[in-house]
């Protein structure tokens, strides 16, 4: 997906973290991470992401298991 396709879905679109940092776009699923957009959004629904910020594309994987 882009990020302007994200940006489209969510109330307020992406903050501007999500353009500049890599480390925004981490999979993080442990309780104790500040990342809630990982922790709540994409790993809570199964999926990882792996983002390309220069391109501004992400691609979201269906977690095995």
């Amino acid at each position: 997906m882009s990020f302007d396709e994200i940006t489209d879905l969510l109330p307020g679109g992406l903050p501007p973290s999500a353009y500049r940092y890599d480390a925004w776009w981490n999979n993080e699923d442990d309780p104790g991470s500040t990342h809630s957009q990982s922790r709540l959004g994409w790993m809570a629904a199964g999926y990882t992401a792996a983002a390309d910020r220069a391109a501004q594309q992400v691609v979201f994987t269906r977690i095995a298991g």
